[in-house]
């Protein structure tokens, strides 16, 4: 009698097991977003970066500029064309630890480590032809941690779960005279 027990009670933990291992696969809701935390997962040797491409135009039309923010300098950068190899403008700006980190809690708080995972949206280009599109990035390490991209268009699809515009206009407040740098830009 104590046999038949035995064969059930491990029948019980055996099914038992099973049944929490079905939750913890299927229960978790957000599955296909990622979460980090930028201002406790990573340090000052990280940087965070944003890439602003112009409208779909003529090569000899089109302009990007990018935002690269870490604890020692922000570094702002104007090209012209797609490729990245016609830098019309560079200037490179102080920064300090402190100021470093206020802006990563900034951005923690705007959404910006919030990520859609959806494979089909891996590549921002072709998205908002009419408009702008924006590469977020956070590298630790000389590793890409994050990558995530928005629109200025409505209604297009993003990976970036954060509220974009409110992301964006913190990253050009990190540039000193950001509109001024831009003003005659094709954006």
């Amino acid at each position: 009698m104590f046999r038949d027990y035995r064969y059930i009670f491990g029948f019980v933990i055996a099914f038992a097991l099973l049944i929490v291992i079905l939750i913890l696969v299927f229960s978790n809701p957000s599955s296909n977003n990622t979460t980090i935390s930028i201002t406790k997962d990573y340090n000052f040797s990280s940087s965070v970066e944003l890439t602003i491409q112009g409208p779909i135009v003529a090569d000899s039309e089109h302009n990007f500029d990018q935002i690269i923010v870490n604890s020692g300098n922000v570094t702002f950068n104007l090209y012209k064309g797609y490729s990245g190899n016609n830098l019309i403008s560079s200037k490179i700006f102080n920064n300090s630890p402190q100021s470093y980190f206020a802006f990563l809690n900034s951005l923690k708080l705007a959404g910006f480590e919030d990520v859609s995972n959806n494979p089909n949206l891996k590549n921002s280009s072709g998205y908002c032809s009419y408009g702008d599109v924006y590469d977020f990035k956070l590298t630790q390490d000389n590793k890409d941690v994050l990558n995530a991209w928005s629109t200025n268009c409505s209604s297009t699809p993003h990976t970036l779960l954060g509220d974009s515009n409110y992301i964006v206009q913190l990253f050009e407040n990190q540039v000193p005279n950001y509109n001024t740098l831009v003003q005659n830009a094709n954006f």
